[in-house]
């Protein structure tokens, strides 16, 4: 039991791509969660995108992509692309260029409500 322990600790602190994952701080940007049919922002989601605001400017040479879920009606779709034009005009407002942002609406798995981020790094 405690060799297992052992041999699990040593592959987590010494896996390099582990560390180099641990280390890139817009692997944990926070989410941004809208009300049940709404895409107006609240004050909790303008808080988070804050927070994501910071930490794009500290780091320029990461652009990330937005990504809103829903399911396959056509409501549904609609409102999923007002949520991620909600999040990248807020973003863009807060002078967060356009161009580093991919944006993703309508993907069939993720919680409906939610607008998630994921990082890349820009080659230009």
């Amino acid at each position: 039991m405690y060799h297992f322990k052992i041999m699990v600790l040593t592959m987590i602190f010494f896996d390099p791509l582990f560390c180099a994952a641990q280390k890139n701080p817009l692997n944990n940007l926070p989410s941004v969660a809208f009300k049940p049919g709404s895409f107006i922002l609240s004050d909790s989601a303008k808080h988070n995108l804050n927070e994501v605001t910071a930490t794009l400017q500290t780091h320029p040479q990461h652009g990330i992509v937005v990504t809103s879920y829903s399911s396959r009606t056509k409501h549904a779709q609609q409102l999923s692309w007002e949520r991620v034009n909600a999040v990248v005009n807020y973003l863009a407002s807060q002078k967060i260029s356009r161009e580093r942002m991919i944006y993703r609406h309508g993907q069939p798995s993720g919680e409906e409500d939610i607008v998630d981020f994921r990082s890349f790094i820009d080659e230009k």
